[in-house]
């Protein structure tokens, strides 16, 4: 009896499924792609002893150390009205989204039971002084009041603290040194526009923190608004196709807050440039020189 030959079309299969398994293997064992150094950016002045959200001078001289140039920091008023580097809803135990914020006295009591130093605006000035080559993301940070909307509540703490920065730093022979190392995080196009009032908008940080924007819209945003130089997104909400976008229009995505090396990874091979960290120094202190791709017109040349 004469043998039969296979259909062909199962000798094709055989071949197709022989070299999608060979192919798999073979990427399977290719070594990870090498990644550029992402940039990092110390969490509200990074974790401290396993803590975050501090905000506090022992912080930033920490993470300093660790190789951080660039740091985010909170910056909010307390009760009796003074400007200082706090978030309303971490600072303190008993801290609730429908409580006052702590006054002055009970910021610096906190930070001395949790032995730590807390800064206000003469404090943050000094560490701008001493360390030049610190740049700073300021995010304002509001208490919402039963009379006011969160945007209306925001609004109001952002231009406050806005313009206690504008006049405190503010010098005879004209704008102060100071603004080099700031980089504002705004929440939507009136902060933009106040910013621009002062004349303190050249490199901004948009950030969608708080808002479900329409992704057309934000391209639509940054379209027309160039001094924003990146967006920050929350990780578990990041979307790839936005990466993209981004970046054809010369913007940087940022994810907040990633302190697992793995998930870092995985979101730079899906775009994402940047990052807010608490726990995850740069590869070294030179790291911060990243900035410059960033908002190179702010960064002191000295």
């Amino acid at each position: 009896m004469v043998k039969q030959k296979p259909p062909r079309w199962r000798l094709l299969l055989l071949l197709g499924t022989f070299i999608g398994v060979t192919g798999w293997a073979i990427k399977a064992h290719q070594p990870a792609p090498t990644l550029p150094p992402p940039l990092l950016i110390a969490h509200a002045l990074g974790g401290l002893d396993g803590r975050t959200h501090t905000n506090s001078k022992d912080a930033f001289l920490h993470n300093y150390q660790q190789g951080f140039r660039l740091f985010e920091i909170d910056l909010s008023l307390t009760q009796d009205g003074h400007l200082c580097a706090f978030h309303p809803r971490h600072t303190l135990e008993e801290s609730r989204a429908d409580t006052p914020p702590p006054s002055k006295a009970r910021l610096l009591q906190h930070g001395s039971e949790q032995q730590f130093t807390p800064l206000c605006m003469e404090e943050f000035t000094a560490l701008l002084q001493s360390y030049p080559d610190a740049v700073f993301i300021i995010d304002v940070k509001h208490h919402e009041v039963d009379t006011q909307s969160a945007a209306q509540s925001h609004q109001h703490a952002f231009r406050d603290i806005y313009r206690r920065l504008h006049e405190h730093w503010r010098e005879p022979d004209g704008e102060s040194q100071y603004w080099n190392q700031i980089i504002p995080q705004v929440y939507g196009e009136q902060d933009l526009r106040f910013l621009e009032s002062l004349g303190q908008s050249p490199c901004v940080i948009y950030t969608l923190y708080k808002q479900d924007q329409n992704y057309a819209q934000l391209l639509e945003l940054l379209d027309t608004h160039p001094q924003i130089q990146a967006v920050a997104i929350d990780h578990r909400r990041f979307n790839p196709p936005i990466a993209a976008a981004l970046i054809s229009r010369g913007k940087q995505p940022l994810a907040h807050t990633v302190n697992d090396p793995g998930v870092m990874q995985a979101l730079q091979l899906a775009g994402v440039t940047g990052f807010f960290t608490d726990f995850h120094p740069p590869a070294s202190a030179g790291a911060g020189t990243a900035l410059q791709h960033l908002c190179t017109p702010r960064i002191s040349k000295e």
